[in-house]
Protein backbone atom coordinates (compact mmCIF):
# COMPACT_ATOMS: atom_id res chain seq x y z
CA UNK A 1 0.00 0.00 0.00
CA UNK A 2 1.71 3.50 -0.97
CA UNK A 3 -0.21 6.27 0.47
CA UNK A 4 0.82 9.72 -0.81
CA UNK A 5 -0.69 13.27 -1.04
CA UNK A 6 -3.20 13.84 -3.75
CA UNK A 7 -1.74 16.81 -5.46
CA UNK A 8 0.92 14.74 -6.60
CA UNK A 9 1.12 12.24 -9.92
CA UNK A 10 1.09 8.73 -9.19
CA UNK A 11 3.66 8.37 -12.17
CA UNK A 12 6.96 8.44 -9.76
CA UNK A 13 5.39 6.46 -6.32
CA UNK A 14 4.96 3.32 -8.70
CA UNK A 15 8.88 2.40 -8.98
CA UNK A 16 9.19 3.23 -5.54
CA UNK A 17 6.62 0.86 -4.05
CA UNK A 18 8.34 -2.13 -6.33
CA UNK A 19 11.55 -0.98 -4.96
CA UNK A 20 10.09 -1.79 -1.87
CA UNK A 21 8.34 -4.97 -3.25
CA UNK A 22 12.43 -6.28 -4.45
CA UNK A 23 14.03 -5.26 -1.28
CA UNK A 24 11.28 -7.77 0.74
CA UNK A 25 10.71 -9.98 -1.67
CA UNK A 26 14.44 -10.59 -3.37
CA UNK A 27 15.45 -10.77 -6.95
CA UNK A 28 13.50 -14.25 -7.13
CA UNK A 29 9.85 -13.19 -8.33
CA UNK A 30 8.76 -11.65 -11.63
CA UNK A 31 7.23 -8.25 -11.32
CA UNK A 32 4.26 -7.61 -14.07
CA UNK A 33 3.32 -4.40 -13.50
CA UNK A 34 -0.49 -4.09 -15.34
CA UNK A 35 -1.66 -0.35 -15.34
CA UNK A 36 -3.97 1.84 -17.16
CA UNK A 37 -2.83 5.03 -19.47
CA UNK A 38 -2.26 6.95 -16.29
CA UNK A 39 0.88 5.24 -15.34
CA UNK A 40 2.11 3.80 -18.40
CA UNK A 41 4.83 6.37 -19.07
CA UNK A 42 8.54 6.06 -20.51
CA UNK A 43 10.56 6.33 -17.19
CA UNK A 44 8.21 3.72 -16.09
CA UNK A 45 9.02 1.14 -18.65
CA UNK A 46 12.62 2.44 -18.73
CA UNK A 47 12.91 1.57 -14.79
CA UNK A 48 11.33 -1.93 -15.15
CA UNK A 49 13.74 -5.21 -14.35
CA UNK A 50 15.25 -7.10 -16.91
CA UNK A 51 13.49 -9.93 -15.00
CA UNK A 52 10.17 -7.69 -15.07
CA UNK A 53 7.33 -7.05 -17.09
CA UNK A 54 4.77 -5.15 -17.94
CA UNK A 55 0.87 -5.01 -19.20
CA UNK A 56 0.27 -0.78 -20.17
CA UNK A 57 -2.71 0.59 -21.47
CA UNK A 58 -1.86 3.01 -24.22
CA UNK A 59 -3.67 5.81 -25.80
CA UNK A 60 -4.04 5.41 -29.59
CA UNK A 61 -4.37 9.31 -29.75
CA UNK A 62 -1.13 10.22 -28.27
CA UNK A 63 0.48 8.11 -30.94
CA UNK A 64 2.41 8.61 -33.89
CA UNK A 65 0.31 8.34 -37.33
CA UNK A 66 3.39 6.22 -38.76
CA UNK A 67 2.73 3.33 -35.21
CA UNK A 68 -1.01 3.03 -36.37
CA UNK A 69 -0.48 2.10 -39.64
CA UNK A 70 -0.93 -1.67 -38.70
CA UNK A 71 -3.98 -0.59 -36.82
CA UNK A 72 -5.77 0.29 -40.31
CA UNK A 73 -4.92 -2.29 -42.23
CA UNK A 74 -7.76 -5.09 -42.55
CA UNK A 75 -5.59 -7.66 -42.32
CA UNK A 76 -4.43 -9.67 -39.30
CA UNK A 77 -7.82 -9.33 -36.85
CA UNK A 78 -9.20 -12.30 -34.81
CA UNK A 79 -12.92 -11.99 -33.91
CA UNK A 80 -14.08 -12.60 -30.73
CA UNK A 81 -18.04 -13.82 -30.79
CA UNK A 82 -20.72 -14.28 -28.19
CA UNK A 83 -22.94 -17.20 -28.38
CA UNK A 84 -25.10 -15.68 -30.98
CA UNK A 85 -22.25 -15.17 -33.09
CA UNK A 86 -22.08 -11.41 -32.93
CA UNK A 87 -18.74 -10.30 -32.71
CA UNK A 88 -17.57 -9.01 -28.87
CA UNK A 89 -14.52 -7.41 -30.28
CA UNK A 90 -11.48 -8.04 -32.59
CA UNK A 91 -7.76 -7.95 -31.59
CA UNK A 92 -4.44 -8.42 -33.49
CA UNK A 93 -0.92 -7.74 -32.90
CA UNK A 94 2.46 -6.94 -33.67
CA UNK A 95 5.37 -7.18 -32.40
CA UNK A 96 9.08 -4.59 -32.47
CA UNK A 97 11.17 -2.57 -31.08
CA UNK A 98 10.52 0.89 -30.08
CA UNK A 99 12.29 4.08 -29.20
CA UNK A 100 11.39 5.49 -25.84
CA UNK A 101 12.69 9.22 -24.09
CA UNK A 102 12.32 10.46 -20.75
CA UNK A 103 14.11 12.97 -18.25
CA UNK A 104 15.67 11.89 -15.12
CA UNK A 105 14.94 14.07 -11.95
CA UNK A 106 18.43 16.09 -13.09
CA UNK A 107 16.96 16.77 -16.23
CA UNK A 108 19.11 14.91 -18.73
CA UNK A 109 17.48 13.04 -20.97
CA UNK A 110 17.54 9.25 -21.16
CA UNK A 111 17.22 7.17 -24.21
CA UNK A 112 16.59 3.21 -24.78
CA UNK A 113 14.86 0.41 -27.04
CA UNK A 114 12.42 -1.66 -25.79
CA UNK A 115 11.14 -4.84 -27.21
CA UNK A 116 7.53 -4.82 -27.62
CA UNK A 117 4.24 -6.28 -28.49
CA UNK A 118 1.11 -4.52 -28.92
CA UNK A 119 -2.05 -5.50 -28.89
CA UNK A 120 -5.27 -3.51 -30.70
CA UNK A 121 -8.28 -4.47 -29.50
CA UNK A 122 -11.69 -3.06 -31.71
CA UNK A 123 -14.90 -3.01 -30.19
CA UNK A 124 -17.86 -2.24 -32.23
CA UNK A 125 -20.23 -1.13 -29.33
CA UNK A 126 -17.93 0.85 -28.13
CA UNK A 127 -17.24 2.64 -31.74
CA UNK A 128 -20.83 3.44 -31.54
CA UNK A 129 -20.84 5.05 -28.04
CA UNK A 130 -18.05 6.73 -28.89
CA UNK A 131 -19.00 8.27 -32.34
CA UNK A 132 -22.03 9.60 -30.90
CA UNK A 133 -20.37 11.35 -28.01
CA UNK A 134 -17.24 12.98 -30.60
CA UNK A 135 -19.78 14.02 -32.87
CA UNK A 136 -22.39 15.81 -30.43
CA UNK A 137 -18.63 17.09 -28.76
CA UNK A 138 -18.08 18.34 -31.97
CA UNK A 139 -21.19 19.99 -32.74
CA UNK A 140 -21.34 21.50 -30.02
CA UNK A 141 -17.81 23.14 -30.42
CA UNK A 142 -19.22 24.38 -33.92
CA UNK A 143 -16.32 22.81 -36.32
CA UNK A 144 -15.75 25.13 -38.80
CA UNK A 145 -12.12 25.18 -39.03
CA UNK A 146 -10.14 22.34 -41.83
CA UNK A 147 -8.04 21.27 -38.77
CA UNK A 148 -10.94 20.57 -36.42
CA UNK A 149 -12.76 18.89 -38.88
CA UNK A 150 -9.42 16.89 -39.44
CA UNK A 151 -8.69 16.42 -35.72
CA UNK A 152 -12.47 14.94 -35.58
CA UNK A 153 -12.18 12.42 -38.73
CA UNK A 154 -8.94 11.33 -36.79
CA UNK A 155 -10.61 10.88 -33.78
CA UNK A 156 -13.71 9.14 -35.25
CA UNK A 157 -11.47 6.64 -36.98
CA UNK A 158 -9.88 6.00 -34.00
CA UNK A 159 -13.42 5.40 -32.08
CA UNK A 160 -13.31 2.16 -30.35
CA UNK A 161 -9.72 1.50 -30.33
CA UNK A 162 -7.93 0.47 -27.45
CA UNK A 163 -3.98 -0.24 -28.08
CA UNK A 164 -1.94 -2.70 -24.87
CA UNK A 165 1.58 -2.56 -25.01
CA UNK A 166 3.79 -5.46 -23.34
CA UNK A 167 7.26 -6.81 -22.66
CA UNK A 168 5.47 -10.72 -22.50
CA UNK A 169 5.95 -11.37 -26.20
CA UNK A 170 5.51 -14.80 -25.83
CA UNK A 171 1.91 -14.49 -24.19
CA UNK A 172 -0.88 -14.95 -26.54
CA UNK A 173 -3.35 -11.90 -26.97
CA UNK A 174 -5.93 -12.84 -25.35
CA UNK A 175 -4.23 -13.71 -21.95
CA UNK A 176 -2.58 -10.58 -22.30
CA UNK A 177 -6.37 -9.04 -22.56
CA UNK A 178 -7.88 -10.97 -20.00
CA UNK A 179 -5.09 -9.99 -17.17
CA UNK A 180 -5.47 -6.47 -18.31
CA UNK A 181 -9.52 -6.14 -18.19
CA UNK A 182 -8.83 -7.57 -14.48
CA UNK A 183 -8.05 -3.69 -13.41
CA UNK A 184 -11.88 -3.91 -14.06
CA UNK A 185 -12.15 -5.58 -10.58
CA UNK A 186 -9.60 -3.43 -9.04
CA UNK A 187 -11.59 -0.27 -10.25
CA UNK A 188 -14.94 -1.97 -8.83
CA UNK A 189 -13.08 -2.18 -5.67
CA UNK A 190 -11.72 1.29 -5.31
CA UNK A 191 -15.27 2.29 -6.35
CA UNK A 192 -16.87 0.18 -3.55
CA UNK A 193 -14.78 1.76 -0.83
CA UNK A 194 -15.72 5.37 -2.07
CA UNK A 195 -19.29 4.73 -1.77
CA UNK A 196 -20.44 1.98 0.27
CA UNK A 197 -17.55 1.89 2.76
CA UNK A 198 -17.15 5.69 2.71
CA UNK A 199 -13.64 5.36 2.37
CA UNK A 200 -12.66 8.69 1.08
CA UNK A 201 -12.54 11.46 2.37
CA UNK A 202 -10.37 10.61 4.79
CA UNK A 203 -10.70 12.71 8.21
CA UNK A 204 -7.42 12.56 9.69
CA UNK A 205 -3.97 13.94 9.43
CA UNK A 206 -1.34 12.10 10.68
CA UNK A 207 0.55 9.17 8.64
CA UNK A 208 -0.54 6.55 11.46
CA UNK A 209 -4.44 7.71 11.76
CA UNK A 210 -4.62 7.64 7.49
CA UNK A 211 -2.95 4.15 7.62
CA UNK A 212 -4.96 3.01 10.21
CA UNK A 213 -7.87 4.22 8.32
CA UNK A 214 -7.51 2.54 5.11
CA UNK A 215 -6.04 -0.64 6.60
CA UNK A 216 -9.80 -0.73 8.29
CA UNK A 217 -11.12 -0.32 4.67
CA UNK A 218 -8.93 -3.02 3.24
CA UNK A 219 -10.06 -5.34 5.63
CA UNK A 220 -13.52 -4.88 5.28
CA UNK A 221 -12.77 -5.44 1.33
CA UNK A 222 -10.85 -8.57 1.90
CA UNK A 223 -14.02 -10.04 4.14
CA UNK A 224 -16.55 -9.12 1.72
CA UNK A 225 -14.48 -10.47 -1.25
CA UNK A 226 -13.94 -13.72 0.89
CA UNK A 227 -18.07 -13.31 0.90
CA UNK A 228 -18.69 -12.69 -2.10
CA UNK A 229 -16.33 -15.55 -4.25
CA UNK A 230 -15.92 -18.38 -1.22
CA UNK A 231 -19.49 -18.10 0.24
CA UNK A 232 -21.90 -17.42 -2.34
CA UNK A 233 -19.36 -18.42 -5.27
CA UNK A 234 -20.29 -14.97 -6.86
CA UNK A 235 -24.01 -15.59 -7.17
CA UNK A 236 -24.20 -12.26 -5.48
CA UNK A 237 -22.02 -8.81 -5.67
CA UNK A 238 -19.86 -7.46 -2.68
CA UNK A 239 -22.50 -4.29 -3.52
CA UNK A 240 -25.49 -6.73 -3.21
CA UNK A 241 -23.88 -8.24 0.16
CA UNK A 242 -23.80 -4.61 1.52
CA UNK A 243 -27.04 -3.43 0.65
CA UNK A 244 -28.36 -6.79 2.33
CA UNK A 245 -26.42 -6.67 5.53
CA UNK A 246 -27.81 -3.15 5.76
CA UNK A 247 -31.09 -3.86 5.49
CA UNK A 248 -31.01 -6.99 7.43
CA UNK A 249 -32.66 -5.87 11.22
CA UNK A 250 -35.87 -6.81 13.15
CA UNK A 251 -38.60 -4.18 14.68
CA UNK A 252 -40.19 -5.47 17.79
CA UNK A 253 -43.53 -5.38 18.15
CA UNK A 254 -44.19 -6.79 21.51
CA UNK A 255 -43.23 -9.25 23.99
CA UNK A 256 -41.23 -12.25 22.47
CA UNK A 257 -42.29 -11.34 19.10
CA UNK A 258 -39.93 -9.20 16.41
CA UNK A 259 -40.71 -8.56 12.85
CA UNK A 260 -38.38 -8.93 10.02
CA UNK A 261 -38.49 -5.99 7.88
CA UNK A 262 -36.66 -7.77 4.74
CA UNK A 263 -38.19 -7.56 1.37
CA UNK A 264 -39.33 -10.80 -0.33
CA UNK A 265 -37.06 -9.17 -3.50
CA UNK A 266 -33.64 -9.63 -0.91
CA UNK A 267 -34.51 -13.33 -0.40
CA UNK A 268 -32.14 -14.57 -2.85
CA UNK A 269 -29.01 -13.60 -0.70
CA UNK A 270 -31.38 -14.42 2.25
CA UNK A 271 -31.85 -18.38 1.36
CA UNK A 272 -28.36 -18.95 1.21
CA UNK A 273 -26.76 -17.34 4.40
CA UNK A 274 -29.81 -19.21 5.52
CA UNK A 275 -28.51 -22.52 4.37
CA UNK A 276 -24.91 -21.61 5.68
CA UNK A 277 -25.50 -19.83 8.64
CA UNK A 278 -28.22 -22.24 9.98
CA UNK A 279 -29.99 -18.40 10.74
CA UNK A 280 -33.64 -17.81 10.28
CA UNK A 281 -33.08 -14.75 8.19
CA UNK A 282 -36.41 -15.80 6.28
CA UNK A 283 -38.88 -15.98 8.90
CA UNK A 284 -41.18 -13.06 9.06
CA UNK A 285 -41.85 -13.38 13.24
CA UNK A 286 -39.05 -13.99 15.48
CA UNK A 287 -38.75 -14.70 19.24
CA UNK A 288 -35.69 -13.35 21.47
CA UNK A 289 -34.27 -16.72 21.42
CA UNK A 290 -34.22 -16.69 17.40
CA UNK A 291 -32.82 -12.61 17.97
CA UNK A 292 -30.11 -13.82 20.02
CA UNK A 293 -29.14 -16.45 17.47
CA UNK A 294 -27.50 -13.64 15.47
CA UNK A 295 -25.53 -13.01 17.82
CA UNK A 296 -23.81 -16.35 18.83
CA UNK A 297 -21.61 -17.83 16.34
CA UNK A 298 -21.21 -20.79 18.03
CA UNK A 299 -24.60 -21.96 17.35
CA UNK A 300 -24.15 -21.09 13.41
CA UNK A 301 -23.78 -23.84 11.34
CA UNK A 302 -20.07 -24.11 10.19
CA UNK A 303 -19.77 -21.79 6.96
CA UNK A 304 -16.35 -24.50 5.44
CA UNK A 305 -15.85 -27.68 6.15
CA UNK A 306 -11.84 -27.99 7.71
Amino acid sequence: MEIFPGNESEKPHLPRALERIREEKGNKPKIIQVADKGLNCAENIGKCGSNDGYIFSKSPKMMAEKDLEWVFEDKGWTDVTDRDGEVVYRYKSVTGVYDYEYKDSDGKTIRFQKSEKRIATFHPSLRKKQAIELTRQYDNADVTLTGDREKLEHDLKLAGTNILVTSELDRKEREIYDVYHRLWNIERTFGMMKTQLAAGPAYASTDDSIRGHFLTCYTAIVLLRLLEKKLFADAFTAEDIIEYIRKAYAVKLGENDYYNILKRKDAGIGETMQKRTGLPLLAKRLSDSKIKSFFEPKKWTPLYKA
